[in-house]
């Protein structure tokens, strides 16, 4: 990266500094959820689950795509979230909240990186290998795609890349192993 890649997020800085440590704790009980996922009751295993529009939206797949899978969730009922208690339901919070969470620490990241005690939270709430070893492949991805790719492409602090240094340590292998898995079969 060039010093002129550099994003200036100084906007963000005085709002967003007080929520950095209950939105990165609310992350990592959120992704606690994998370790959990054989434990836990049938509406909260669907709710892990991504929806068809999910991946259409979050992983690719064109305007069609997602058009297509988003009639075909407001047909099956699952599009709105205020219907009560359902896989559907919960899976539309959860997905939001994940969603959410990744879209404002890939903003704020040089926030995180200035405190010793956020930069402990965030890779513990993102390369803990316990709970990369159960989440599923897509939100994986998606934790790649939303919250690594962006910080790879526009931080340029050296406090950057000693972080990045320290989750690709426990990312990298487990992805080597995920891919060398799906190779053989």
């Amino acid at each position: 990266n060039t010093a002129g890649a550099c994003v200036d997020k100084a906007p963000l800085k005085r709002e967003g500094d007080w929520l950095l440590a209950p939105l990165i704790a609310t992350l990592r009980h959120l992704h606690s959820v994998w370790a959990v996922r054989a434990q836990l009751s049938e509406p909260l295993q669907s709710a892990l689950e991504m929806s068809g529009l999910e991946v259409a939206v979050m992983l690719g797949g064109g305007r069609g795509v997602v058009l297509e899978q988003k009639a075909s969730a407001i047909e099956a009922g699952e599009y709105h979230d205020i219907d009560g208690v359902s896989s559907a339901c919960l899976r539309n919070w959860m997905n939001g909240l994940r969603d959410n969470a990744y879209g404002f620490l890939a903003l704020c990241f040089d926030s995180i990186t200035a405190s010793q005690e956020l930069t402990g939270m965030l890779i513990a709430a993102i390369a803990d290998p316990a709970i990369l070893a159960v989440m599923d492949g897509k939100h994986v991805r998606m934790l790649i795609r939303h919250v690594l790719q962006p910080l790879v492409r526009y931080e340029c602090a050296d406090s950057t890349r000693a972080v990045l240094g320290q989750i690709f340590r426990a990312l990298l292998p487990h992805m080597h192993a995920r891919l060398i898995k799906g190779w053989a079969a």
